[in-house]
């Protein structure tokens, strides 16, 4: 397959316009195709490249989206996607998703390879992510991340529990002997805004 695009009015937070962005896919103006066809030729996409998004982190400024341009008539799709930014390169992710969670995160584990992860498994509770969690680190192994749709706060909570007042633990909870072992815990916002920025948020790459 040859060049792919997706075209768009504008930017927006829609399935197909979020995996363009995962997948390196530019996403580009209908202008382009009415430009190609009324100068009988394939032009160059690059200035009908739509933004990425509104970006959290840059205070609500469209972020432009950086993409490598290349030819469309010589572009083949499986070069486009080889090529995109892996955010996830090599890291390890836990989508808790409940039975519940299923229809609206049907998108995620899709985004989740996309993004480069080498490891990604499903929790259907975040009782069940924290067995997982203490059974990577029982063989000497850990969790990277940890997705919770929209219940991080919960799921840290239970997974990591109060460690700022002495508390004890319930049993069952994520050990805090070494807080860098951790997987980090997050939610749709942060893929969505890491996806816009180009990088991992919390600045990591």
């Amino acid at each position: 397959m040859g060049f792919t695009c997706l075209l768009a009015d504008k930017h927006c937070r829609n399935a197909k316009y979020i995996q363009a962005l995962a997948l390196g896919i530019p996403c580009l103006s209908p202008r382009w195709i009415q430009d190609c066809v009324s100068k009988q030729r394939i032009i160059s996409w690059d200035a009908y490249l739509l933004a990425a998004g509104e970006s959290t982190l840059l205070d609500g400024a469209i972020r432009s989206r950086q993409l490598q341009f290349y030819p469309a008539p010589t572009a083949k799709l499986s070069t486009i996607t080889d090529n995109r930014a892996k955010l996830l390169s090599n890291m390890s992710v836990l989508l808790i998703m409940t039975k519940s969670e299923e229809k609206a995160m049907m998108n995620h584990p899709f985004l989740t390879h996309a993004l480069g992860a080498a490891k990604v498994a499903r929790a259907v509770s975040i009782e069940a992510a924290a067995n997982a969690i203490a059974e990577a680190h029982a063989n000497g192994e850990h969790w990277d991340w940890v997705y919770s749709h929209e219940n991080e706060k919960q799921a840290e909570k239970i997974l990591y529990g109060n460690t700022s007042t002495g508390k004890k633990r319930k049993r069952g909870r994520v050990s805090d002997a070494d807080l860098k072992a951790r997987p980090k815990i997050v939610g749709h916002e942060f893929v969505i805004q890491s996806l816009i920025l180009g990088r991992l948020v919390d600045g990591e790459a």
